[in-house]
């Protein structure tokens, strides 16, 4: 399925932009490293209330500098925003979280990891980011889905379901505006890519503690 939106708002960018996987990996094949370092960057961002306690000693203000983007040491700045949280999460889960939680954390470790992993190009980590990304959209949809006790959550792995799921669709959205922003170069289309991963770090935030509160209850 291909959601048409319209986009506005955004600087230099007007026009019907298609939202689908094939037009992620259109933007994501025409970016530049430098673009491609900031979307991986910004996707990180967007997830990083999963990692709870953890996430206040992020130095997400690092990510924020909209000037050094372009920069070829942005991806050590990222890198060592996340440095703390790469050695074995996943495999020390704080026992009390819902284990609806634990899974999440678990899978934005492997973002995480990925974001070490030297033998890989740029584009191949930013394509492993936006993957893990995109699962969690996925992920919070089944979490939070009314559904059987005995059967689970509904889970669809990406690529794998005819249609994107509501969640999965506002990050595939997030991504693409993120990329189309960056190949204008512009101080507003920058300023709109931070808007974009602050709205979205709110929206993923806020559906965490909606799985909370209903493991708690």
């Amino acid at each position: 399925m291909v959601y048409q939106v319209f986009s506005h708002g955004c600087g230099q960018i007007t026009g019907s932009v298609g939202y689908a996987y094939e037009a992620l990996a259109g933007h994501s094949a025409e970016a530049s490293d430098e673009a491609l370092a900031v979307a991986a960057a910004m996707c990180l961002y967007r997830i990083s209330p999963i990692f709870d306690g953890d996430d206040s000693d992020l130095d997400l203000a690092a990510l924020e500098r909209v000037d050094k983007w372009g920069s070829t040491h942005f991806l050590e700045t990222v890198r060592n925003v996340f440095d703390g949280l790469r050695d074995g999460r996943g495999d020390d889960i704080d026992e009390e979280e819902p284990e609806a939680v634990a899974e999440l954390q678990r899978m934005a470790a492997a973002a995480v990891r990925g974001l070490f992993a030297e033998e890989s190009s740029i584009a191949e980590l930013a394509d492993l980011v936006s993957t893990v990304s995109l699962d969690i959209g996925q992920e919070f949809d089944g979490r939070i889905s009314e559904v059987d006790e005995e059967s689970g959550p509904r889970f669809f792995p990406a690529r794998n379901f005819p249609d994107l799921t509501p969640l999965e669709a506002a990050e595939i959205v997030d991504q693409i505006e993120v990329l189309v922003n960056l190949s204008a170069g512009q101080p507003a289309n920058s300023r709109r890519v931070l808007e974009i991963a602050k709205n979205g770090r709110k929206r993923n935030g806020e559906i965490l503690e909606t799985i909370r509160r209903r493991k708690a209850s």
